[in-house]
């Protein structure tokens, strides 16, 4: 079988009772471009999920760069790239409503993690598809709403865009496996659900990092220095009389904090005299 990318012996599919595939045969060459056609109800569709191990046949047997596709799926994976059909614009309201109210429903059960149903949520999101474009970029923005929803308030201080972008052969290879079984007697939520928790993860380590950079650059600081730092990045921006109201510190104090505070970088003068403004 060493010539033979393919390979089908008499390989059948039944679905309680319907015959969806009935003893087909045939052989791909390696580097042979192969044309898989047939009326609807042919069992395309049934075929193509055998090879690429979604579905277990019936009967017969069929093996795939030389893995048995039933006995030996876990090493057929690595060999192969499918590109899965995404939702038709006829079946994307419905999945999409169904998504929606699954989420609902499993929230208020409780009993699934509710990082567990995030990331549940979002893997069958992107196999949807419900958008021509931007479906990868719109489900980071929607797991940061769900995960705000869920409780976890730090999501916002951390990008959970970078991790995946640093990360987008192991987020593409998880998606794949994962997405084509969503709709297989047997999903596989297995590799999807592991690189999304541990870029969770990641992005809380890094967030993390961030803190403690930030504490260390600011714990020399004294503490009428800290407090302006800290209210300008509460405001966005600080003036000196917003300081006098805020500490009662006097002006001439003030003048020498905020200079230091400019010649360390730790904030920027914007304007001169009494209309300045640090940032």
């Amino acid at each position: 079988m060493n010539d033979k990318a393919i390979q089908v012996q008499d390989l059948v599919r039944r679905y309680d009772g319907l015959v969806a595939l009935a003893g087909i045969s045939f052989d791909v060459g390696a580097g042979e471009i192969f044309g898989f056609l047939g009326p609807n109800g042919a069992g395309k569709t049934t075929t193509i999920k055998i090879l690429t191990g979604q579905l277990r046949p019936s009967a017969g047997r069929a093996w795939v760069m030389g893995c048995d596709v039933t006995a030996e799926r876990a090493s057929l994976k690595p060999q192969i790239g499918v590109v899965f059909e995404t939702a038709t614009p006829f079946d994307t309201p419905r999945l999409m409503t169904e998504l929606v109210t699954w989420m609902r429903e499993e929230r208020g059960s409780e009993r699934l993690h509710p990082l567990l149903l995030i990331g549940l949520w979002v893997v069958v999101f992107l196999e949807i598809h419900p958008f021509q474009d931007g479906n990868g970029r719109l489900s980071r923005v929607l797991t940061t709403l769900l995960l705000l929803q869920a409780g976890y308030a730090y999501v916002p201080y951390s990008s959970l865009e970078s991790v995946i972008e640093q990360n987008k052969e192991a987020y593409y290879l998880a998606l794949r496996h994962t997405q084509g079984t969503i709709r297989s007697d047997a999903p596989s939520w297995r590799p999807w659900l592991l690189f999304f928790l541990r870029s969770l993860a990641e992005q809380v380590r890094r967030l993390n990092i961030k803190v403690e950079r930030e504490r260390l650059v600011l714990a020399p600081l004294p503490e009428l220095s800290l407090q302006i730092v800290e209210f300008a990045r509460e405001h966005g921006r600080v003036t000196m009389g917003d300081i006098i109201r805020l500490t009662g510190a006097s002006r001439n104090t003030l003048k020498q904090h905020f200079r230091a505070l400019v010649a360390h970088g730790h904030i920027t003068q914007h304007g001169s005299g009494r209309g300045s403004w640090y940032a």
